[in-house]
C-alpha cells in the first residue's frame, strides 16, 4: 500500500488498520465455512435476538446468544476430557447397578436399558424404504389436525402417518428428525419428506391418485410421512423428580436412588428430550405442559398432565408432531414464557447421555452444526432444496450454534457442581 518517496498521511494510515482489522476478522471461521453461499452474507459477530431469552426479565445474563469460537467457550476442554473418559468412575449406584459415571452421565447400564427394544434398527435403511415404496391406500381415519392428517399404508401392510403442512413446517418436521439423528437420540420416528404429486412414484397407485384429490391434496402440496407407532400409549407425563423435592435432575438428588432401573432409562430419555426440544425451540409440548403444571398449585391433579406430542412405546419415549420449532422455521414464533420454560427445564437437568454430549461437542466445536445438519437433510431429501432451508430460518447457522453454546455453559457448570460434590464428600 505504501510506495517508496510517496508520503503516509493519516488518512491512508486509518484505511490501512480498517483493511487490517477487515482481514482479521473474515480469517476468524476459515475451518468452519457454511456450506451455502448465502449463509456467509450473514454478519459474522450477529447477535441473534428476534426471539432470544436476552431481551426478556430473567438471569440469563451467562447465556447471551453471541457465536464463539470453540477456543473461547469456559469449561471446553475440561468436558472434552470428561466426555472422551473411558475409565468412567462409578458416581451413583443401585441395587449393585451403575447409574450415573464421572458425576454428569447416564451410565452404560442404563443406556442399554433404554435401547434394549430397539437395538437394531437401521434408520438409513428405514428411509430407503419409505422413499422407494409405493403407498397403497390412505386410509379414512383422521389423526388430529382437523382432517390435515392421514394414516397411509404400504403393499406390505406397513403404515405411516401422513401430514400435510405448508414448506416450512414441513421441513422443520424433517429438520428436528435428522438433528436427532446427528445427536445419536433415537426418539424421534423415521421420516420423510415427499410431494402429493401423481408423478412421484410413490403415488403411483391409480386408487391412490384418486384419493389424493378427494382428501384435498395437490401437486404441490407438502407431505410429511413417519413411521406409525402401533399399541402406543399418550399418557406421558413428567418426571415426578422434576415435580417435588428440589426439582432437578442431579446426583445429590435422593429420589434418582429410590427409582427403578426402568424409571432410570425413562429419565434418561427424558434429559435427551429436554436438549432437543432446547436445540429446536419446540413451543408445542413440554412448553404447553408447564403452562397446565403452573396452574397445580390450585388444582395438584394437574400434576399428572399429559406431555402433548410425546408418546410411549413399551420403555421407549417418542417425541412426534415435531413442526413447532422456532429454530428451523420463521413462521413459529414462540412466547416469552416459552423462551423461559425452556430455559427452566434445561436448569433442571444436571446428568446426560455421554454418547449426546460427545455428539454435541463434534458437531459444534470439530464441524459445524448447521453445516452437518444441512448436508444430512439435504443427502436424504430429494425434494428439498438448500434455498429452501434458507427461505425458512436465513439464520439458522447462527441460532443453532448460539443455542448449543447455551447448553455447553449449562453442562460445564453442572460439572463444576458435581466437583464440588466429589470433594464434599
Amino acid at each position: 500500500m505504501f510506495r517508496k518517496g510517496r508520503k503516509v498521511t493519516l488518512g491512508s494510515l486509518v484505511i490501512f488498520l480498517a483493511l487490517l482489522v477487515v482481514h482479521k476478522q473474515q480469517g476468524v471461521r476459515t475451518q468452519d465455512q457454511w456450506v451455502f453461499k448465502p449463509f456467509r452474507q450473514l454478519k459474522e459477530t450477529v447477535i441473534y435476538k428476534d426471539a432470544s431469552p436476552m431481551n426478556i426479565s430473567h438471569n440469563v445474563t451467562t447465556m447471551q446468544l453471541m457465536y464463539q469460537r470453540r477456543d473461547k467457550l469456559p469449561g471446553f476442554k475440561e468436558l472434552l476430557r470428561l466426555v472422551q473418559n473411558r475409565k468412567p468412575q462409578v458416581t451413583l449406584q443401585i441395587n449393585g447397578t451403575s447409574i450415573v459415571e464421572d458425576g454428569l452421565f447416564w451410565s452404560h447400564d442404563v443406556e442399554e436399558e433404554i435401547f434394549a427394544d430397539d437395538s437394531d434398527r437401521d434408520i438409513d435403511g428405514e428411509i430407503s424404504f419409505m422413499q422407494r415404496s409405493v403407498i397403497a391406500g390412505i386410509t379414512d381415519q383422521y389423526v388430529g389436525g382437523k382432517g390435515s392428517n392421514y394414516l397411509v399404508y404400504l403393499k406390505d401392510g406397513t403404515k405411516l402417518f401422513a401430514r400435510h403442512r405448508t414448506k416450512c413446517l414441513a421441513i422443520a418436521e424433517i429438520a428436528t428428525f435428522h438433528m436427532s439423528r446427528l445427536l445419536g437420540m433415537n426418539i424421534v420416528p423415521t421420516s420423510i419428506l415427499t410431494l402429493a404429486n401423481p408423478t412421484v412414484p410413490q403415488w403411483n397407485d391409480p386408487k391412490v391418485r384418486l384419493r389424493l384429490r378427494s382428501v384435498g391434496l395437490h401437486g404441490d402440496d407438502h407431505v410429511t410421512l413417519s413411521l406409525w407407532m402401533n399399541n402406543f400409549s399418550e399418557n406421558v407425563s413428567f418426571p415426578h423428580i422434576l415435580l417435588r423435592g428440589d426439582k432437578k435432575i442431579h446426583i445429590q438428588n435422593a429420589m434418582l436412588r429410590e427409582m427403578t432401573s426402568q424409571e432410570v432409562a425413562y429419565l434418561a430419555q427424558w434429559t435427551d428430550l429436554v436438549l432437543l426440544d432446547f436445540i429446536t425451540l419446540h413451543t408445542d409440548r413440554v412448553t404447553r405442559a408447564l403452562r397446565t403444571l403452573d396452574g397445580a398449585i390450585k388444582d395438584p391433579w394437574l400434576l399428572n398432565v399429559k406431555v402433548k406430542n410425546l408418546i410411549r412405546k413399551g420403555r421407549k419415549l417418542w417425541l412426534i408432531d415435531n413442526e413447532a420449532t422456532a429454530t428451523f422455521s420463521s413462521k413459529i414464533t414462540p412466547l416469552t414464557r416459552d423462551l423461559l420454560y425452556h430455559l427452566r427445564l434445561l436448569d433442571s437437568t444436571c446428568v446426560f447421555r455421554r454418547s449426546t454430549v460427545e455428539r454435541m461437542l463434534w458437531l459444534r466445536y470439530y464441524g459445524n452444526a448447521s453445516a452437518s445438519l444441512m448436508t444430512v437433510i439435504l443427502d436424504a431429501e430429494p425434494f428439498i432444496k438448500a434455498d429452501d432451508i434458507r427461505n425458512c430460518k436465513n439464520d439458522l447457522p447462527f441460532v443453532l450454534d448460539a443455542r448449543i453454546d447455551i447448553i455447553f455453559r449449562h453442562i460445564v457448570s453442572c460439572l463444576h457442581e458435581a466437583q464440588v460434590t466429589f470433594v464434599n464428600n
